[in-house]
């Protein structure tokens, strides 16, 4: 079933192994490529429930492969990730509308928790609240989109609310 098949793309050897594994011990089929070159390979053999994108692959930016994996493939769920994070990093992976950004430095239960969900497994049950506080509204945004593709209901206040509070 092309659903619980994963087409992972990530220069890292050990991580693409460490992934692999974890992925094939939940029943998912995973084929596992360093490169953009060989992720559209896969993809013209067969169909994918889901595509995990590193953003440092061997032959160009993971960003970069994105825009061609959606040419082929327009509704596939894509998982990027990365081994750390930056703000400049963040806002490029906001722009490609990808289903989950997912930081390695984190741990991989989020990310095999958005395999999950973009494979059609199980959701997190029931789901966390996280109340977002702060004055910077493109901070705001950017972790509503975050929160939101992780599963997490998000609600927003202006840090000054709780300032009012106090007085």
């Amino acid at each position: 079933m092309a659903r619980r098949a994963i087409l992972t793309v990530d220069a890292d050897a050990r991580a693409r192994a460490e992934f692999v594994g974890l992925c094939r011990a939940r029943g998912y089929e995973v084929r596992a490529v360093a490169s953009a070159t060989e992720a559209l390979d896969a993809l013209h053999e067969r169909a994918f429930g889901c595509a995990v994108v590193d953003v440092v692959l061997e032959d160009m930016p993971g960003l970069e492969a994105i825009e061609l994996l959606r040419r082929l493939v327009p509704r596939m769920p894509i998982i990027v990730t990365a081994a750390r994070n930056t703000r400049e990093l963040e806002a490029e992976v906001r722009k490609h509308d990808v289903t989950y950004y997912h930081v390695k430095e984190f741990g991989i239960e989020e990310l095999l928790q958005a395999v999950a969900r973009a494979t059609g497994g199980a959701e997190m049950s029931p789901k966390a609240r996280i109340l977002v506080v702060d004055d910077d509204r493109d901070y705001q945004a950017a972790m509503r989109q975050l929160l939101e593709n992780a599963g997490y209901e998000v609600h927003q206040t202006p840090f000054g609310y709780f300032l009012d509070l106090e007085m």
